[in-house]
């Protein structure tokens, strides 16, 4: 029971549900990955800094790291120039296109009119960490196994990796990858790169200019043909659907992923009533009902920890 900011009542949570928990596979997987096809949706860091929308505009048309975009990617060997190379297809919220090609030389270009001309740019990506290491490199920890959450089931591979391989202890960015046997389903940037949008040849092309990939196909056999297009995924809303309603009386449990190396994931409850204030039944000065209780878990997987618990909670 946690006070209101009207002390004429107190607030009821509903019950908490049990903390998601992770098992450990002995030996666990990294896929061979030489070559592969996937699309993904690609979640920017931040959007243009700056309040003018003309230049929020030209930045979103110029380049699409700042934007939420949709990915076609094809990677592996190319045997008539005897080179890996990988082709992606970015498609930004704004309807701009953006055509990558990276060679195994270093030479990267891009189209803007979908393949018809190509121009040379230079982002500072290399394809040695997919040729190499393609997605976990040898620094990589694998944490545990647990499903990524309860609308898919099935276990995933939690890892987490540093940032450029650096050796800097105050550098303390991770990045995190979530593997199945087939590949990689999601990936998470805990910091852009330092002089973004160039990037760095120590880490994974196109998807280090974005803070989230979330993998919607993902294979690696050539015999597999992959869609283009994202099912049920589109930018506008042309069914017109009414903006979703979140649940006003809640409970839900989740691990919380650190953008800090130094951290393993926190299993974590959540709390949560909220009453809308515009009801019917809700006049001035009325008492409804607003609460909220987050409690993380350091102790679980954290052995190097500063507290056992951590417990934020907010009333009104």
């Amino acid at each position: 029971m946690y006070n209101t900011r009207n002390t004429r009542t107190k607030t009821s949570l509903p019950p908490l549900v049990d903390l998601p928990t992770f098992t450990n596979h002995e030996f666990p997987r990294k896929p061979e990955l030489k070559n592969f096809k996937a699309t993904a949706i690609l979640h920017p860091f931040a959007p243009p800094q700056t309040d003018d929308c003309d230049e929020i505009k030209r930045i979103n048309k110029e380049v699409p790291f700042y934007q939420l975009c949709t990915v076609y990617i094809e990677f592996g060997f190319n045997k008539f120039r005897s080179q890996y190379e990988l082709l992606a297809k970015l498609t930004g919220i704004t309807n701009n296109s953006w055509w990558y090609k990276i060679k195994q030389d270093g030479d990267t270009q891009v189209s803007r009119d979908q393949g018809i001309t190509w121009k040379d740019i230079d982002y500072g990506w290399a394809l040695t960490p997919l040729i190499n290491q393609p997605f976990l490199k040898d620094s990589a920890t694998y944490v545990g196994t647990s499903p990524l959450n309860w609308l898919m089931p099935n276990d995933t591979d939690w890892w987490k990796q540093p940032y450029n391989n650096v050796t800097d202890k105050d550098d303390k960015a991770a990045i995190w990858i979530w593997m199945k046997p087939a590949g990689p389903v999601r990936i998470m940037y805990g910091k852009a790169p330092k002089n973004f949008p160039e990037g760095s040849p120590f880490e994974l092309p196109i998807f280090q200019n974005f803070s989230f990939t979330w993998f919607t196909s993902f294979s690696s056999s050539p015999l597999v043909d992959i869609t283009e297009n994202i099912a049920g995924f589109s930018f506008d809303n042309k069914p017109n659907y009414d903006l979703y309603k979140w649940n006003d009386n809640f409970s839900i449990a989740a691990f919380m992923t650190p953008v800090n190396i130094n951290f393993n994931p926190l299993p974590t409850q959540v709390a949560y009533k909220w009453e809308e204030s515009n009801t019917e039944y809700i006049k001035k000065d009325s008492v409804y009902e607003r609460a909220q209780s987050t409690t993380l878990h350091y102790s679980d997987y954290n052995s190097d920890k500063p507290v056992e618990t951590q417990q934020v909670m907010e009333a009104s």
